[in-house]
């Protein structure tokens, strides 16, 4: 992987724009998807991250950072203290296999939200939308 051909200021605005989630500790199983900030329909989630690239903020620009973002990415790459480049939160795990079944919230197909979701929300999608859904997951039949 390489480092990313983006200014500081360009990498900044895509991180503030695109991390909108986390693994958390899920009330619905095990772990899932939460939204660390209030989320409109609609919204592009980012959970199919495609621009794999070493992000190379200097830590004094971090207060640049939306809060919540700052605090994932130094608790994954505490390294950006002394300089260390770190990848897009999104790009360190698949975000999706961890997201629970429950009510669709979540259109992988667009990769968007399907409804307005708060701060602390978890993201759910409804594994019965995939085709072969009754051979996947007969346990949810």
């Amino acid at each position: 992987m390489q480092k990313t051909k983006k200014t500081i200021d360009e990498q900044i605005k895509y991180l503030n724009e695109s991390v909108k989630l986390r693994v958390f500790v899920s009330g619905v199983h095990g772990v899932g998807v939460q939204a660390i900030r209030d989320i409109e329909q609609g919204e592009k989630l980012y959970v199919q991250e495609t621009d794999r690239f070493w992000y190379t903020i200097p830590f004094k620009r971090f207060n640049e950072l939306r809060p919540e973002v700052e605090q994932i990415i130094i608790e994954h790459w505490p390294t950006v203290y002394d300089g260390g480049m770190f990848m897009h939160p999104h790009e360190e795990i698949r975000l999706q296999s961890f997201m629970n079944h429950g009510r669709k919230m979540y259109d992988p197909a667009t990769d968007t939200i399907t409804c307005k979701v708060g701060r602390g929300t978890e993201i759910l999608e409804n594994y019965l939308d995939y085709k072969n859904a009754n051979k996947i997951y007969p346990f949810l039949m």
